[in-house]
């Protein structure tokens, strides 16, 4: 019985550990999720900056109005520029 006892005591730390292990990895990911979401809103942010110092010149503001974003081209992201022109 002795023996029976510790075999089950050992299975059950195994899925303790397996358990810790799976939460560990969950959170990880979780807080890698978090950062680059985080860092896509920073993004975001300063394309936002971006285009509105960029409308403050009327020339660039004429050209973005026209769906020109040369002006623009290289300092935003592709993304961005792409929802200025549809």
């Amino acid at each position: 019985m002795q023996t029976l006892g510790g075999i089950m005591q050992m299975r059950d730390m195994a899925s303790q550990m397996a358990l810790r292990n799976a939460q560990t990895q969950a959170a990880q990911q979780q807080a890698a999720n978090v950062q680059a979401e985080a860092q896509q809103r920073n993004r975001d942010l300063a394309d936002q900056n971006t285009l509105q110092e960029a409308m403050k010149d009327p020339g660039a503001y004429a050209k973005l109005m026209t769906g020109d974003v040369g002006p623009s081209n290289g300092k935003v992201q592709p993304k961005t520029l792409q929802a200025l022109t549809t």
